[in-house]
């Protein structure tokens, strides 16, 4: 099953999530299609991927993405 990583991080300062460039995340997919913790304060030590159904998730230490 084929995963694509996102280009997205956690800017420490503002615990937003961002694009990768710095930009400000401006686009998400409908609410059903990603985790709930999107919308929370990020976390600096987790990576984000598509799953095949469109699904947005994350995972790092201790918290392997599936």
């Amino acid at each position: 099953e084929f995963q694509t990583v996102h280009s997205h991080v956690c800017n420490s300062t503002s615990k937003k999530w961002q694009w990768v460039d710095g930009s400000s995340l401006d686009y998400k997919p409908a609410h059903v299609q990603y985790s709930p913790a999107l919308d929370k304060d990020c976390l600096t030590d987790v990576a984000w991927d598509i799953h095949p159904d469109g699904y947005w998730s994350y995972g790092g230490a201790g918290n392997p993405i599936s």
